[in-house]
């Protein structure tokens, strides 16, 4: 399953319209249609709204949840709001981070391309945590330019 049918599943499963989705998110409406049709892909902010509201980031961009599991057909359910919240300000600043550095280097890069950096990116963020006992505010910066480096 893709992230955009993950999204749209999710979506379904919380009985939002795409309209209802958007306005809680901030976002408009043709992103929330580009997003689900996959044109495109949210930002970091939005994906820390879709957390907030409880669909779990880790799951809806690589199909596994925050424990690493496979798509289990849980619709992105975290396993506590806790976990969920960290999850998705790491990710926030991540996407911050490569939005950033693109507009700084005036590089464009693919949904598709940008959805798979922002997992890699994040996975490794979360390992290298959990090995290094270091802050994701430490980490994530290194981890990014790294990837970055690779994907320039």
């Amino acid at each position: 399953m893709s992230f955009r049918e993950r999204l749209k599943e999710w979506r379904e499963s919380q009985g939002l319209t795409q309209t209802d989705l958007a306005n809680r998110l901030g976002a408009s409406l043709r992103s929330l249609t580009r997003w689900e049709s996959g044109e495109g892909l949210p930002n970091g902010e939005a994906l820390f709204a879709l957390a907030e509201l409880g669909c779990d980031p880790t799951w809806l961009l690589t199909g596994r949840n925050s424990s690493g599991a496979k798509d289990s057909g849980q619709l992105g359910e975290p396993h506590s709001s806790a976990v969920t919240a960290i999850d998705a300000e790491l990710l926030a600043d991540i996407a911050k981070m490569l939005e950033q550095w693109l507009e700084r280097h005036k590089r464009r890069m693919e949904p598709a391309q940008r959805g798979r950096f922002l997992a890699e990116a994040y996975a490794f963020c979360i390992e290298e945590m959990a090995a290094s006992h270091k802050p994701a505010a430490e980490i994530a910066p290194r981890i990014v330019e790294r990837f970055l480096r690779v994907v320039a």
